[in-house]
């Protein structure tokens, strides 16, 4: 019984720790995180210039089961560059949206 209560608390710690270590990527970054939608940099160990990029979460299903994934809708190479292709996404997305359900709103 002490294993399974050792178990879950590593569990828990192990949790814990994922969780500190996305929030300290994301501080390191200057991510922005809202629900399903985020604003972020993936820095490369070479020359290449940092990117910055917007990203949308999905559920996908994957191997018999589902996943979460980040997948990015735009990115540019400074974080203004991101940020300006924003409206367009949106009003795009709106368009598309009204479009699939007939032009109600």
């Amino acid at each position: 019984m002490s294993d399974l209560k050792t178990m879950s608390e590593l569990d828990r710690l192990i949790n814990q720790r994922k969780e500190i270590d996305k929030k300290i990527k994301e501080l390191k970054n200057n991510s922005v995180l809202c629900g399903r939608a985020k604003l972020d940099v993936e820095h490369y160990p070479t020359q290449l210039p940092d990117r910055h990029y917007i990203a949308i979460m999905t559920d996908e299903s994957y191997l018999g089961g589902n996943r979460n994934r980040w997948r990015t809708v735009a990115n540019g190479k400074t974080r203004d560059d991101a940020i300006k292709q924003i409206p367009t996404i949106i009003n795009d997305l709106q368009s598309l949206y009204n479009q699939v359900k007939g032009g109600q709103s």
